[in-house]
């Protein structure tokens, strides 16, 4: 597990929840069409926040685990191959990586993430 994310329809009251809940700081940042809010605590960060967007269609509020992968797609084609599943396929991040969210056979869902190495990071 490498990341934790929550995705809501109110990041300002969510974010005042959980600062007050954990004592998170909140860092937002632009991004795309809306913004993201990194949680942190002692200047770690902890995880991270989006607002649900009206294309994603009916989802409600939710966390999101990640786990870090060094194969984005092996991956995603053995998590087929075991009767997972995938609700959104593979996308770049600028600068973090590639991730997907599947789902297992039960209907778990969760997210899986091929991360730039440090040393590609600086040159993109």
């Amino acid at each position: 597990m490498c990341w934790n994310e929550l995705a809501t329809t109110d990041t300002a009251r969510a974010g005042a929840f959980y600062s007050s809940l954990f004592g998170w700081a909140t860092d937002e940042q632009p991004s795309g069409a809306s913004a993201y809010t990194t949680f942190s605590m002692d200047g770690a960060p902890r995880g991270g926040m989006i607002a649900i967007a009206r294309s994603w269609g009916p989802v409600a509020p939710h966390w999101l685990v990640y786990f870090a992968v060094s194969d984005g797609p092996g991956t995603i084609g053995l998590a087929q191959s075991l009767g997972g599943s995938i609700r959104v396929p593979a996308t770049h991040v600028a600068g973090v990586g590639t991730f997907s969210v599947l789902a297992d056979p039960q209907g778990a869902v969760f997210a899986v993430i091929e991360l730039i190495q440090p040393e590609r990071r600086a040159t993109g």
